[in-house]
């Protein structure tokens, strides 16, 4: 489930990329550099913006890569909001967005964290007959 996700992660970065890069070239053939540096730039902005208001304000529990939150969680420090399908859509859309936009963040931080909440939903499906 976790491939699934990643493979859905990459498809979703592919497609805003090239949409930005798309926008500006055609800014650059029918306008100037100029407007196209400037739509470059704003489009990057506008991500990582919407990627910090997810984060900040809908999944406080995906602030972070998730690799030292998931060790401190193993560890048995108690971490609010770390496990939740808020926080895995959050993660998920926050980080297409954030590597979108250019922003110096990798995928296999999150993804384990992804891979964290996947398996904590799986464990805990209610399943009637078992």
């Amino acid at each position: 489930m976790s491939g699934i996700v990643a493979f859905i992660i990459d498809i979703l970065v592919e497609n805003l990329v090239l949409f930005k890069w798309s926008t500006a070239q055609m800014m650059m053939d029918y306008q100037s550099l100029a407007a196209a540096i400037v739509t470059f730039v704003a489009f990057s902005g506008l991500f990582g913006g919407v990627a910090a208001l997810l984060t900040v304000f809908l999944g406080p529990g995906a602030v972070g890569s998730g690799t030292t939150e998931l060790m401190a969680y193993l560890n048995g420090i108690n971490y609010p909001k770390f496990f939740g399908y808020r926080t895995l859509f959050v993660k998920i859309f926050a980080l297409c967005l954030a590597v979108s936009a250019g922003l110096c963040v990798g995928k296999e931080g999150p993804l384990a964290h992804i891979g964290a909440i996947i398996g904590h939903a799986v464990v805990y499906l209610p399943i009637n007959g078992l």
